[in-house]
């Protein structure tokens, strides 16, 4: 346990846990305006940048690469842009072809610079897939105060940020700096991705830009919360990542952090689907009981009220329609009795079956919506009487109290369905 504070660790995990936070952030909005496939191209198309900056100046220190990498994300953004603009093509055509390009031309120069006498030495093959065991404390140093930067500059913008990212129409009416925000935005996604390309490399940086934003969406809706979920979600992929790197030597670190976040989104995917599984059974399962029951109430008052019978549960249980789709046998029929009768709106004396005062006002309403509803098909609809009585079983249970006034206004509040049938209303 003490080990994990050698120096080491906690230098890659600190360095890991800055560029994490500073991605996280920045992606999510990237995520909401729906270029989060940008900041792959950016990734990608900082090779080239880094392998000249050291060719031109011939040192690796973090301010060079920074200043490389960064002049050449930027052209990558101009140049999709300005293809985008040129041509026809889609957005999503004209970033392929920057990253291809800048990328094929990076892999060219890296090949080159490794042909050099000391290019070998220089260790550039590294930003391809990262290194973050190479970190060192400037290293670190650099990365906290970039990443700070980065999050005290979206804090600054972020209410426009969000207004841009969530309703671009209203943030152009309101007068807001859409063109000065966007390059705001670019320069802190390149920013944010050059952080992080010497630990997780050019080809897997895109993975803390898009993979932390995508999982905070699949657990809220709310911005606030999104972004916390976001940069607590980089900070354990790069938790895994370091702490998998240093028990064992030969797993790289950036590798290991995005095979953590594709796990957590993955498991967060099936957990969400077995939710919403269960959820949706749930929801069937309570929809089915109150259809029974609300069917149970409609039945007896026809026994009870309309036919002036006096019922007993063996009467009902033979008069009920058992092995149909509401009630498959009569097992069901008497588990319903039960629960109704727990709900006050049914009172059992022997085998007597009455409708209660609460239970007589339900009964009322469900026969109520019934014949409404067939009124309304038959006089509205133009419909047979004979066609009408099916669709009135089903609607019956979910027509709400406001749909019902207005049917009942509509109706001019009919006393008689087209079978002649009594409406009974509240009061009578």
């Amino acid at each position: 346990m003490w080990q994990m504070f050698e120096p080491n660790f906690l230098w890659v995990t600190a360095g890991s846990v800055f560029l994490s936070l500073a991605s996280s952030a920045v992606g999510t909005h990237y995520f909401l305006q729906k270029k989060s496939l940008s900041g792959d191209v950016i990734s990608h198309a900082l090779l080239p940048g880094v392998v000249l900056a050291y060719l031109l100046i011939g040192q690796k220190s973090f301010s060079v690469l920074f200043l490389g990498s960064f002049l050449s994300g930027l052209l990558s953004v101009v140049m999709m842009q300005w293809v985008q603009r040129i041509t026809f093509i889609k957005p999503d055509v004209s970033m392929a072809v920057v990253l291809t390009s800048f990328y094929g031309f990076g892999i060219v120069l890296l090949t080159y610079a490794n042909r050099l006498p000391l290019g070998n030495q220089a260790g550039l093959d590294t930003f391809l897939f990262g290194k973050a065991a190479a970190l060192t404390p400037s290293d670190v140093r650099a990365y906290s105060v970039l990443a700070f930067s980065i999050l005290l500059i979206l804090n600054i913008f972020e209410r426009s940020l969000i207004i841009v990212s969530f309703d671009p129409v209203f943030a152009k009416a309101s007068g807001l700096p859409i063109k000065t925000l966007h390059y705001i935005l670019v320069a802190l996604i390149i920013s944010s991705v050059v952080l992080g390309v010497k630990a997780v490399g050019v080809v897997l940086m895109s993975a803390f830009i898009i993979l932390p934003p995508f999982i905070a969406r699949l657990l809220t809706d709310a911005f606030n919360q999104m972004k916390l979920i976001a940069s607590l979600s980089g900070v354990l992929m790069a938790l895994i990542g370091s702490s998998a790197s240093y028990y064992y030597s030969k797993v790289p670190t950036g590798p290991v952090m995005v095979v953590a976040g594709g796990g957590i989104l993955i498991l967060i995917l099936l957990i969400k689907d077995l939710y919403l599984k269960i959820r949706k059974y749930i929801l069937q399962l309570i929809s089915a009981r109150q259809i029974q029951l609300e069917d149970l109430l409609k039945h007896l008052y026809k026994l009870e009220i309309e036919e002036n019978t006096n019922v007993e549960i063996s009467h009902l249980m033979t008069s009920l329609p058992v092995n149909n789709a509401l009630f498959k046998n009569k097992s069901e029929v008497s588990r319903t009795i039960k629960r109704t009768a727990k709900r006050d709106l049914i009172s059992l004396k022997g085998d007597s079956i009455a409708l209660t005062d609460k239970g007589l006002s339900e009964a009322k309403r469900i026969v109520r919506l019934h014949r409404l509803w067939e009124v309304y098909q038959a006089s509205k609809l133009g419909k047979g009487v004979e066609a009408i009585h099916a669709s009135a079983e089903t609607i019956e249970h979910i027509i709400p109290k406001n749909v019902e006034e207005m049917l009942i206004q509509e109706l001019q509040q009919p006393q008689k369905d087209p079978h002649g049938k009594n409406i009974p209303y509240d009061g009578h």
